[in-house]
């Protein structure tokens, strides 16, 4: 006897004006709620729901090791129907890759790029917390932030990358300068950083809506911060702060890019 297992199902907004799929990228914790839900205050894009682009819930219909399978579901995104009308995706598209899974469509100028970086002090702090919180292996749960720091990256975590990397401080620097040198080569994707958007929100949010071209309401509604993912709350000891402080700055000088960034700040 055989029995029929279904498959979950998961929803995606859709509007009949024309809209551009959009997707937010960023390493974990760098402010990717924040912006998500800034654009979700402000446009027709929906954070009602997220589409993201992650193994739950598309791991059964996207290879995401194969760049044709990649493009394949994003050309189903840009041709959906509903009553054999034509409908434009509204649900931001959320990813945490680097930006090498993305390779064969960000040729695609039918759809935008929004990346997002926080200094990596913060995010890694942030990203220590954050998988904490979690009851499965998410990824790797140390007794210091030092530690973690300088640990290989595993469980679920390693999706979001193509190879091995030496520790969590590479992880990011290799996600965020993937992005970075993408922006260079392509168009249709802008880079903003988390402190920018967080001390100068209406100006930078502006920039964002100006690169995507949609209209920009006259004041820009900031989302509440009781909407944005909290992490474990684990008190960060000083000397261990100082710690990482000095690590993330000698490791930052392998990354002249992201040193002209943040080598001269905490």
């Amino acid at each position: 006897m055989n029995l029929k297992i279904e498959k979950p199902s998961f929803s995606i907004g859709v509007d009949s004006s024309y809209l551009k799929p959009l997707i937010v990228a960023s390493h974990e914790r760098s402010g990717t709620h924040f912006l998500i839900n800034s654009i979700n205050e402000n446009s027709k894009y929906t954070n009602m729901p997220i589409l993201n682009f992650d193994l739950h819930p598309i791991g059964d219909i996207v290879n995401f090791y194969s760049h044709e399978s990649i493009e394949n579901f994003f050309n189903k995104l840009e041709n959906l129907k509903v009553n054999r009308d034509k409908v434009y995706l509204k649900s931001i598209i959320k990813a945490h890759h680097s930006a090498s899974f993305f390779e064969n469509i960000f040729k695609k100028d039918s759809l935008n790029f929004v990346y997002i970086y926080r200094n990596p002090l913060d995010t890694l702090i942030s990203f220590y917390k954050f998988l904490h919180k979690w009851p499965w292996h998410e990824g790797l749960k140390t007794d210091s932030v030092y530690s973690f720091l300088k640990s290989s990256p595993e469980g679920q975590l390693t999706r979001y990358q193509y190879n091995n990397v030496e520790n969590h401080f590479v992880r990011w620097a290799e996600n965020v300068s993937s992005w970075q040198d993408a922006a260079i080569k392509h168009k249709n994707i802008i880079c903003i950083s988390y402190e920018n958007l967080s001390h100068d929100y209406s100006s930078t949010i502006k920039n964002v809506f100006e690169f995507l071209k949609i209209s920009s309401p006259k004041v820009f509604l900031k989302p509440e911060r009781t909407n944005f993912i909290q992490g474990k709350d684990i008190k960060i000891e000083d000397s261990d702060l100082k710690k990482i402080e000095e690590f993330i700055r000698i490791s930052l000088a392998s990354y002249p890019n992201l040193q002209k960034l943040y080598g001269n700040k905490k």
